[in-house]
């Protein structure tokens, strides 16, 4: 094969693989709250007006309300900003924002000891 048809083959296809990934953040981003637009496979990671995310919130939230998404990476993140936003959120909506996702690594550290410490809390409330 020629190196240059290689070479284009090798480009096309990169090409592909970059908009795949920018198709698919745009259809998971229409199902989000607003937020600053993610670079591809980055997210907002590398964005001085986004990160950290403690000191530029209350512009962000100002901008985009007091819900919105960054990403991290390819992962998005729902931000909640306010008293009023977050106690609805937990109190109101307790069972959509009550899971939270297993950390595999975490997983194999603790090999189940949680599972123990669960039993005692849960042993522990009921006496």
């Amino acid at each position: 094969m020629d190196p240059g048809l290689a070479g284009v083959l090798i480009i096309l296809f990169l090409l592909s693989i970059l908009w795949f990934l920018i198709w698919r953040s745009n259809k998971k981003r229409s199902q989000l709250p607003p937020g600053p637009a993610p670079w591809p496979i980055l997210g907002n990671l590398w964005q001085k007006d986004v990160l950290p995310l403690y000191r530029t919130y209350e512009k962000l939230s100002s901008r985009y309300g007091p819900i919105f998404t960054v990403w991290l990476g390819l992962k998005p993140v729902v931000v909640l900003c306010g008293y009023e936003v977050v106690t609805d959120a937990l109190l109101g909506h307790y069972e959509e924002f009550g899971g939270r996702p297993e950390i595999p690594l975490l997983v194999q550290l603790s090999k189940d000891y949680g599972r123990c410490l669960d039993f005692f809390q849960t042993l522990l409330l009921s006496a």
